[in-house]
């Protein structure tokens, strides 16, 4: 199939505008432990949507639980945005196909931004593959986000003002929502980039796909610097792409003592429930309480990452039950 790739400043603005384009009414599917930006995206574009649980085993999107509510009832919904949790390399055109299988009107949207940059529909079903180089991305270029769409005329771009101060409130009003557990009031404010991109899509493929060779070098050693010591508490090879993720169950501890050591470390992706909508997803509410994101980007280098893990080892030792 021909290869159809629409460059942006941002995925956000990606998917603002594909979400507007489809032409089917209702609403969409999505993850529980969705990045923030995604609901205040279907917000900004007046799109509705449902959250539901994940999978204990790939952290992405519950199969059974997605597939129950599209047979129920179909009409309801335009489709389901599918989030590679960590930026997981697994093969789902299986649970896609399904989707289809049971209205081929529904869109199947296999968000991408975590994981390694490609510019080629993977030859599935899937009607949109979203990629990004903004922050902390597998390719970091501060902007940039793309779609490999499977129908170019589901894909009609606005143009509307924008203003970097509006983005960045936006921002710090994710942090208050995440940490105080309030409701998500998306503001009607111009975050949305909706501007060119700073460079024509070729040149930015060239730039992208050198700096995607680069990054995975540094990744692969770091991965494997992490490993020595942290293998046992470390999810699989297909979600370390992203960041050296850790399975605990004494993440707080483990978080404070990495900041008091003058170390760094994070801890994506936690439920936004009840804070951006309703829903019952236990799986999704413990795994944000039990994991710890180790940077393997160019944060780190060898030195860095060898005493963080040394450090992060002793802890989990410490912690018998983790």
């Amino acid at each position: 199939m021909d290869d159809h790739v629409v460059l942006e400043r941002r995925a956000s603005t990606v998917l603002h505008h594909y979400l507007r384009s489809v032409g089917r009414s209702g609403a969409w599917l999505l993850p529980a432990n969705v990045c923030p930006i995604v609901p205040a995206v279907f917000k900004k574009a007046g799109i509705s949507y449902e959250f539901v649980d994940i999978q204990q085993q790939s952290l992405c999107l519950d199969f059974s639980s997605a597939l129950s509510l599209l047979r129920r009832d179909a009409n309801r919904y335009v489709g389901v945005l599918f989030v590679r949790t960590y930026g997981h390399r697994g093969d789902f055109e299986p649970f896609f196909r399904d989707v289809k299988g049971i209205d081929a009107g529904l869109r199947v949207i296999d968000d991408r931004c975590l994981a390694r940059p490609s510019f080629s529909h993977s030859g599935g079903v899937t009607d949109l593959e979203l990629y990004s180089t903004g922050y902390a991305k597998f390719v970091e270029l501060g902007w940039g986000g793309w779609g490999v769409l499977r129908e170019p005329a589901e894909y009609s771009p606005v143009t509307m003002p924008f203003q970097m101060s509006a983005h960045e409130e936006l921002v710090s009003t994710f942090r208050k929502v995440l940490k105080e557990r309030c409701n998500f009031d998306c503001p009607d404010t111009p975050w949305l980039d909706t501007r060119d991109p700073d460079m024509l899509l070729e040149k930015y493929r060239c730039l992208v796909e050198e700096r995607t060779r680069e990054s995975a070098l540094h990744r692969d050693s770091l991965n494997a610097i992490y490993a020595e010591q942290l293998e046992p508490w470390a999810l699989p090879a297909q979600f370390r792409d992203w960041r050296f993720t850790l399975h605990c169950n004494c993440q707080e501890e483990l978080l404070r003592t990495i900041f008091a050591a003058g170390h760094f470390a994070s801890a994506h992706y936690a439920s936004l429930i009840p804070m951006f909508g309703l829903g019952v997803v236990p799986v999704a509410d413990a795994w944000g309480k039990q994991v710890v994101n180790l940077f393997n980007d160019f944060r780190y280098d060898p030195d860095r990452a060898r005493q963080l893990a040394t450090l992060v080892h002793s802890v989990l030792q410490r912690n018998a039950t983790c």
